[in-house]
């Protein structure tokens, strides 16, 4: 998703090479480079997952805390998302370019989990007063390429591995002039989306672009 500079050479041979089904890297069109998943991997973390697919690596940390709902959603929870690079994961790119990658890689998963696709309401304390608020956030160690799809992976393996403590939940309530029952909800693994990006270089399509693919695709469609 990010901006990296390749010789008319490198675009050359890379566009070639999918053309005849071979990409840089030996793949064929519809192969994916090897994945990797590793979760519970921060100990203070509600919960935390880790994904490499081939050279991009990212980690994601999730952190529930009680606060209020929205005024538009007051009988919902919140989930909010922040996305950041770290220096080394965007070398070949400029200060600007991979802050612009972090933007539209948070507007993206942000607005996905903000919408009706994903039902919040499960994380609703008190109506209007109170919710759980889920924090996630996700650090790129390594943009390799597919940052999207990769994230929604590592999003999904992060909220399935949280968990919520008693002795939270016992500090939720203890101001509350009386006795309230609460239920901690888990989110159905089914209902966390997760993207598919497909790129078109020439007149080939491909899945799990590396990033000088994305550098050469002359379109790209982000499924869900």
């Amino acid at each position: 998703m990010d901006t990296i500079l390749l010789s008319d050479l490198e675009r050359f041979y890379l566009v070639q090479g999918v053309e005849v089904g071979c990409r840089m890297d030996g793949r064929e069109p519809s192969e994916y480079r090897p994945l990797e998943i590793e979760t519970n991997i921060l100990s203070h973390a509600t919960g935390s997952a880790s994904i490499r697919i081939g050279e991009t690596f990212i980690v994601c940390c999730v952190k529930m805390e009680v606060g209020k709902p929205s005024l538009t959603n007051i009988g919902e929870g919140r989930i909010e998302i922040n996305v950041e690079c770290y220096p080394t994961a965007t070398h070949r790119c400029n200060e600007k370019a991979a802050s612009e990658l972090e933007e539209r890689l948070k507007t993206t998963l942000q607005s996905t989990y903000q919408s009706k696709f994903i039902d919040l309401s499960p994380l609703c304390i008190q109506r209007g007063r109170q919710c759980w608020v889920i924090y996630i956030d996700l650090l790129i160690l390594e943009g390799a390429g597919n940052l999207l799809d990769a994230s929604s992976l590592v999003v999904k393996a992060a909220l399935l591995n949280a968990t919520q403590s008693n002795s939270l939940l016992l500090s939720v309530f203890q101001n509350n002039s009386k006795s309230l029952e609460a239920e901690v909800h888990q989110f159905r693994g089914d209902m966390l989306p997760l993207f598919v990006t497909i790129h078109k270089i020439g007149k080939t399509y491909i899945i799990d672009a590396s990033k000088e693919e994305e550098a050469c695709s002359l379109s790209r469609s982000d499924l869900r």
